[in-house]
C-alpha cells in the first residue's frame, strides 16, 4: 500500500515595523506560522530575501519576504506593513534661527525665520507654515511654526518690535 504525504502548510509573514520621518529602517524580520516536530527556518532552503517599497515621505509601504522552498512544506508569504510616522517639529533637531528685533512701521511684520532639521533647510509651505500673534506694535511677538507634510507639531519663536525712531524739532 503506498499513500502521498502532502506538504504541510508553513506562512512566512513580514513584520510589521515602523520609524519616524527621517530616521534609519529597522532591520526587517519575518515570523513563521505551522513548523511541526520542532522544525524551524534553519530546515528549509534557499535565501531568505525581505525588503520594502522605496519612499522616505509619511506613508505606508508593502513589506514581502521571499527566496525559500521546501519540499515539506508548502510555502505561503504574507506582506507586512512599513509605517512612516510624522516627526515632530519640536524634536531637538529641529532648530528655527532666532529673529532679529524689528523696528515699528505700523505694519504687521512677518519675518521668516530658516527652519532646519538637522542641517537640511526646511521648505515654508511644504513642510510647515508659519502664523504670526502681536506682530504689529512695540514689544514681543510670536511666530509658531506648524509642521506640514512630513512634519508635526508646532514650535514657537519670539522676536521684539523695538520703537520706530522719531526726531521732533522745533
Amino acid at each position: 500500500v503506498t499513500f502521498d504525504i502532502p506538504p504541510a502548510p508553513l506562512t512566512i509573514t513580514a513584520e510589521d515595523k515602523a520609524k519616524e520621518f527621517g530616521a534609519a529602517d529597522p532591520a526587517l524580520t519575518v515570523s513563521y506560522t505551522g513548523f511541526v516536530n520542532a522544525e524551524d527556518a534553519t530546515d528549509l532552503t534557499g535565501t531568505l530575501s525581505i525588503s520594502r517599497v522605496a519612499g522616505e515621505s509619511v506613508d505606508t509601504y508593502a513589506i514581502t519576504a521571499s527566496g525559500l522552498s521546501s519540499t515539506n512544506y508548502a510555502l505561503t508569504y504574507t506582506a507586512g506593513t512599513f509605517t512612516i510616522t510624522s516627526k515632530s517639529v519640536t524634536d531637538t533637531d529641529i532648530t528655527v534661527a532666532s529673529i532679529a528685533d524689528l523696528v515699528y512701521n505700523g505694519l504687521g511684520q512677518t519675518p521668516s525665520p530658516v527652519v532646519k532639521d538637522g542641517t537640511t533647510d526646511l521648505v515654508a509651505d511644504t513642510d510647515y507654515t508659519l502664523s504670526y500673534v502681536d506682530n504689529i506694535n512695540v514689544g514681543t511677538a510670536t511666530v509658531t511654526v506648524t509642521g506640514i507634510g512630513n512634519y508635526t507639531g508646532t514650535k514657537d519663536v519670539t522676536f521684539d518690535i523695538t520703537p520706530a525712531p522719531l526726531t521732533i524739532t522745533a
